[in-house]
């Protein structure tokens, strides 16, 4: 017989009562006391099938009567709750291979991988110390000779982490030890709004491998993917994104020097002057006098501190010259990238600069149409906000 559930259980009791005999206080007392249960369980389970769903909150039928749908349920309920149906976790009889799903949260002191055992249909949790890499690898090896052992056909392990602090350096060793990853754009991921929700390595590591299954069945607005770019293109960003800090640090320096003197009345100073330094020793006072002691050595080690930075954007905008103008010997070694930047260098009105930040930034990217690329540039709305391009 199918378990009831407990609002069912009260109302067959407020059946009973009421064809029994309700001329007693104590059988109006009873009454009044089921009907308020009722209402009051009637809330409870709304709430909870508002929660995770009514049809997972729904009773299961056959061997699994008296479980609620995916909860508590031997075998299949706590990957349901993953969204990792059968089709996830074994692939068609043709192919004969098994795919191990995992998920890492990424974090400077510890790693927490979540993975998806297909022959057993369950989650583990396994933690690993922040950037041991092998420690890592080591587990995921473990486990696909484990649900090898025990499936008997190929199992391919596919791994999933978010874009962040540590770049996409996980993402190659994984790929030379025969692991798939992909690297997920962290602002992509659905959360619940409804509420202020919990943010935990264990929270974030399941949100991941919830979005990854449905992914891989063909819901591409489950989370986006970003693309990774190979060492080399990496490495040719540099430059650019390097010049534009050492640019908003000389600003901080020059915005230092200025306020220093203006504290003492002095607002004609030209800290970027080549003479700066001897400008300097002549200066005096709003009222008359020379810089004092404290002030005049604050102001002199800012500008040892801004000439440092002057050369350092010397240097960089030497080498993006360097590149730009390669000769025909030296061009047959350089990327792509470099060669599109020294083509727009040619249009009127387009600088080296501007060049090379659309060959690297913009032109290497795969855009869907127009207003993707005016949504990575920030001139429309775009689904979810973009961070500047500088790393």
């Amino acid at each position: 017989m199918q378990r009831l559930s407990a609002p069912e259980r009260t109302r067959e009791e407020l059946r009973a009562l009421m064809n029994g005999n309700l001329g007693t206080a104590e059988g109006r007392g009873d009454l009044v006391r089921l009907a308020l249960r009722l209402i009051v369980e009637e809330a409870l389970e709304g709430e909870v099938s508002d929660a995770i769903g009514r049809e997972r909150y729904q009773r299961g039928e056959g061997e699994k009567a008296g479980y609620r749908r995916y909860h508590d349920v031997p075998n299949g309920g706590q990957a349901a709750l993953f969204g990792i149906t059968h089709m996830d976790q074994v692939q068609s009889t043709n192919e004969s291979i098994v795919t191990v799903l995992a998920a890492i949260e990424l974090s400077k002191t510890t790693w927490l991988l979540a993975i998806h055992d297909p022959t057993s249909n369950k989650v583990s949790r396994r933690r690993s110390d922040g950037g041991d890499v092998e420690g890592l690898i080591g587990i995921l090896q473990r486990c696909r000779h484990t649900v090898q052992a025990h499936a008997d056909v190929e199992v391919a392990i596919e791994c999933v982490f978010e874009a962040g602090y540590d770049g996409f350096w996980l993402h190659r060793r994984l790929a030379q030890a025969g692991i798939t990853s992909r690297v997920m754009d962290p602002a992509s991921l659905k959360v619940d709004r409804r509420a202020r929700r919990v943010k935990t390595d264990r929270v974030d590591a399941e949100s991941l491998l919830r979005a990854l299954p449905s992914w891989r069945r063909g819901d591409r607005q489950a989370c986006v993917f970003v693309r990774v770019p190979s060492v080399d293109d990496e490495d040719a960003r540099r430059p650019h994104r390097e010049l534009a800090r050492l640019r908003k640090e000389r600003v901080g320096h020059v915005n230092r020097i200025k306020a220093l003197l203006a504290l003492h009345g002095v607002r004609d100073y030209r800290p970027l002057r080549a003479d700066r330094r001897i400008i300097l020793s002549q200066l005096r006072t709003g009222y008359g006098e020379i810089l004092p002691a404290n002030c005049r050595r604050e102001v002199e080690r800012e500008l040892s501190r801004l000439e440092l930075v002057l050369q350092h954007i010397t240097e960089v905008e030497a080498v993006m010259a360097a590149t730009a103008g390669a000769s025909a010997e030296q061009v047959i070694g350089q990327s792509a990238s470099d060669e599109a930047a020294r083509t727009l260098e040619k249009l009127t009105c387009v600088g080296r600069e501007t060049a090379v930040v659309l060959a690297r930034e913009v032109f290497c990217r795969d855009f869907r149409d127009r207003r993707s690329i005016a949504a990575f540039a920030g001139l429309t709305p775009s689904p979810y906000r973009q961070w500047p391009v500088a790393a």
